[in-house]
């Protein structure tokens, strides 16, 4: 855990260095991809506007999920201090709540703006993963998403230090802890790695949206299990973000079944 790095007496949070760094290489690759391209020359402008609606919804998804879970884990949520309880609903974003915002915010620019997404959703979820990656190690460095206890000995354990500024909302100090971020981080490499491949070899053939969907929300509903969050939102078993996982991947199976019949109806 290395929350802040101090420039000329001012901390700044790596957890947001991460995600802005993610993010410009994530448009980078986007804009290498579809340059002098006319199916892709509303790529850029498209991919702002998911990212504008994904930082709102990822923003807004975490208290609306947390009151419900405190309300449901009431014997849990009384034993937290009011200072941890307010920045446990409010103070961290939710990846998923961002995916969906950014979804939103692709059909309202395709709405608005009468163009067809369809490609360019396709190579923007090439570049989502690598901008997704270093989101997860900004994760790692402030703290939060962490795994469940495991022993020193363990191959992926860390152990977080005492910091004041996260004190009560990040990991643990003092506990060896599965390294869940940097574990998915590299996941989201492997995937963009991938997906790279695919779109440079069958352009929008690759299916780069459904293999995201899929890929990830299988890694994610496993992954899950491994998580040492106190409150998780577990209903039946299973946590929120489990569900949604199960969401996406059936969407993505969908998505993959209905091109198939799709095109058998054109032969």
């Amino acid at each position: 855990m290395y929350p802040a790095i101090n420039v000329l007496g001012r901390d700044i949070g790596l957890y947001n260095i991460s995600i802005v760094v993610g993010g410009a290489l994530a448009f980078l690759v986007l804009w290498l991809l579809t340059r002098k391209k006319k199916e892709y020359e509303d790529a850029i402008f498209v991919g702002l506007f998911a990212m504008a609606f994904g930082i709102i919804g990822s923003v807004a998804f975490k208290p609306v999920i947390n009151i419900a879970n405190i309300i449901v884990h009431w014997d849990k949520a009384q034993a937290m201090p009011l200072g941890e309880a307010i920045g446990y609903v409010f103070g961290e974003i939710v990846f998923y709540g961002g995916l969906l915002g950014g979804i939103v915010g692709i059909l309202i620019y395709k709405k608005w703006f009468k163009i067809k997404v369809k490609d360019i959703v396709n190579v923007i979820a090439v570049a989502l993963p690598l901008a997704h990656a270093f989101g997860r190690v900004g994760c790692f460095f402030g703290g939060c998403c962490y795994g469940m206890e495991v022993s020193h000995s363990h191959p992926f354990a860390v152990v977080f230090p005492e910091n004041p500024i996260t004190a009560g909302l990040g990991a643990p100090a003092g506990v060896p802890l599965l390294n869940v971020q940097l574990m998915e981080a590299g996941f989201l490499v492997l995937l963009f790695g991938v997906s790279l491949l695919l779109f440079l070899k069958f352009k929008n053939k690759s299916r780069a949206v459904e293999t995201y969907l899929i890929a990830y929300a299988v890694w994610r509903f496993v992954i899950e299990f491994f998580r040492g969050d106190r409150v998780r939102g577990i209903y039946f078993g299973l946590s929120t973000s489990q569900y949604i996982s199960i969401a996406l991947f059936a969407a993505g199976v969908l998505m993959i079944v209905l091109s198939v019949v799709r095109k058998r109806k054109e032969i």
